[in-house]
């Protein structure tokens, strides 16, 4: 993954990075990082070592993470997060596909009224935003009042849809 990783590292050093507004835990190092320098270079290094699933998982719902949403194939790291800490109170949801997303009957189950209302002063970061399910993600908290930080390999990708 080295040359993935240098190739990452070019195409971010002409990317705009504004500082983290809220917390942020990387993975490969349990930390957060609120620099732009800080960030590009933590995201180059998750290309090539190992993250710390568990941990980042734990330090989140310890700094008062209480949702937790894959988005993307699978629900893998779903059903993993659910066996981490089984003391925590925090809720899982895999979004699976842009449909997963407006499927209301699964959503009624997961948010309340409080959640949604929630969202009004919200901050999202949404990597992978230029398409599917990331971008349909990013649409929708942004529709539903929350600010949403975009993500993706280009600066037209990252901007909002509307």
């Amino acid at each position: 993954m080295w040359p993935a990783a240098e190739r990452l590292r070019e195409r971010l050093t002409g990317v705009p990075v504004a500082a983290a507004s809220g917390i942020a835990v990387y993975g490969v190092d349990v930390r957060t990082h609120a620099q732009p320098d800080e960030i590009r270079a933590s995201l180059v290094k998750q290309l090539h070592t190992p993250v710390y699933w568990a941990a980042t998982v734990r330090t989140l719902i310890g700094a008062g993470a209480t949702r937790i949403v894959e988005c993307g194939p699978g629900k893998i790291l779903t059903g993993l997060n659910r066996r981490i800490d089984k003391k925590s109170q925090s809720k899982n949801l895999a979004l699976e596909d842009p449909k997963s997303l407006d499927d209301r009957a699964r959503a009624l189950e997961w948010l309340t009224n409080e959640d949604i209302d929630m969202l009004n002063e919200a901050v999202a970061l949404v990597t992978g935003a230029s398409r599917g399910i990331g971008a349909a993600i990013a649409d929708r908290l942004a529709n539903d009042g929350a600010r949403v930080n975009r993500t993706a390999t280009t600066q037209d990708g990252a901007a909002p849809h509307h």
